[in-house]
């Protein structure tokens, strides 16, 4: 986890300055090499150029600075229409919007969600379930996962 800690403060100083958001880092193995992936937002979403630049400023200090000393590829890219969740900030702008919320273990026999994020407190997410329109409260320890969730297969009265 201090490697993470370690590129979230250098990319952390390079989006403040250029006003972008980091959403997400991660470095695991994907088909076979090491991916050290960047997920940046901005309100109006980032472009190829800016991910560009943010791949090319980052690799840069990473060689420079041996932080990693083994083989790896970046990748720099938008978090997309199913964004992860993962502040408060996150889920604030997400209230009202239909998200996915995967559980470390089952409530009311069930570990993934699907509805409208009807409310926010300082424990907890609101949830107003698709299926039956249940609002459960799920607190924030218990989120194993969440994301903005786009399914054009929800009936308008299932929202």
């Amino acid at each position: 986890m201090q490697l993470i800690d370690t590129i979230k403060d250098i990319v952390t100083k390079y989006v403040s300055v250029n006003r972008l958001e980091l959403v997400d880092i991660s470095f695991k193995k994907t088909a076979g090499r090491m991916v050290l992936k960047i997920l940046m937002d901005k309100p109006l979403g980032i472009t190829l150029d800016e991910c560009a630049e943010v791949n090319s400023y980052l690799s840069g200090i990473l060689d420079e600075k041996q932080i990693i000393n083994s083989e790896y590829v970046i990748e720099v890219s938008s978090p997309g229409l199913d964004r992860p969740l993962k502040t408060m900030e996150d889920f604030k702008r997400a209230l009202g919007k239909n998200i996915k919320i995967s559980t470390y273990a089952p409530i009311d026999g069930e570990n993934v969600f699907v509805g409208e994020l009807a409310g926010l407190n300082k424990d907890a997410v609101v949830l107003k379930h698709a299926q039956d329109s249940v609002a459960y409260e799920i607190a924030y320890d218990k989120i194993a996962r969440a994301k903005l969730f786009f399914d054009s297969g929800l009936k308008k009265d299932q929202r």
